[in-house]
């Protein structure tokens, strides 16, 4: 096996010290008039180890630093829908860094693992959704002129595909950074809170069932307010990616969970 350049330098480095030592040692001992010329030999034969030594050890955990991965994690936005009574379905848009002086590998769809805190348990049961079957739909907020005069309506701006980071592969260069999107659904969850639905929110909502449907109207709206599940009991949200060594970089985010001008749905059928 050929003997690596740092290991060769210390073995000769070490040998030239020794010798150095030795003979200003014998020096020392057989012509004592001359100590400063024996003194040289030993100070000599100290600088000669140590500094190749220290030169050696510098580039061996410099190397071993390098080689260390070092990624960073970060949730840009999240999403959490609730699914069911005990299910949310969480959609983060994250970037993945390597921060690291070496590349590393970007790591398998299995590496990534989701938890909610609530009522100050975790929650980790997870199953990974298909992104292919949602999309991003972004709103703008106006004042309705036609069908519901002074309304404060969402009318569909855009819609964004969700690309899984997930489907990346390969090298993940030093000092390169990947954006994506993660989906999980998160099972076995205590029960959500509900809102009632606004009043004028649920008149809206059957009057527009009335001209397209044709129902016959009716004054007392309470009857058709729907009670609407929230996250507000979600505490945080942690997301952690294992690196090829098996180290874990996690990351969290207290919310906001839900946003305004945008909504994470699944497509219909074309």
């Amino acid at each position: 096996m050929a003997m690596s350049t740092n290991k060769l330098l210390g073995i000769t480095a070490g040998g030239l010290a020794m010798a150095l030592g030795l003979i200003g040692a014998g020096i020392l001992y057989q012509w004592p008039d001359k100590h400063w010329l024996g003194w040289t030999f030993i100070i000599a034969g100290i600088v000669v180890f140590v500094v190749p030594t220290t030169f050696a050890l510098g580039r061996f955990y410099e190397h071993k630093w390098m080689r260390k991965p070092s990624l960073d994690l970060t949730i840009d936005e999240a999403f959490i829908i609730p699914a069911g009574e005990n299910t949310g379905n969480c959609f983060l848009r994250i970037s993945l860094h390597n921060l690291s002086l070496s590349n590393t590998s970007i790591p398998p769809p299995t590496a990534y693992s989701l938890a909610l805190a609530i009522g100050g348990k975790k929650y980790n049961d997870t199953v990974p959704l298909n992104l292919d079957d949602y999309e991003l739909q972004h709103y703008q907020t106006t004042i309705d002129k036609d069908d519901f005069p002074g309304q404060e309506i969402h009318v569909l701006r855009f819609v964004e595909t969700l690309d899984d980071i997930r489907d990346k592969s390969g090298d993940l260069k030093r000092d390169f950074r990947i954006y994506g999107w993660i989906g999980m659904s998160v099972r076995y969850l205590p029960p959500w809170g509900k809102d009632k639905e606004d009043k004028e929110v649920a008149r809206m909502r059957y009057e527009y069932r009335v001209m397209i449907e044709g129902e016959e109207p009716f004054d007392d709206y309470e009857e058709v307010q729907r009670y609407i599940p929230n996250v507000r009991n979600v505490e945080e949200l942690v997301l952690t990616v294992k690196d090829a060594h098996q180290i874990e970089w996690p990351t969290k985010t207290v919310g906001p969970f839900s946003h305004r001008d945008k909504a994470v749905v699944r497509k219909k059928s074309r």
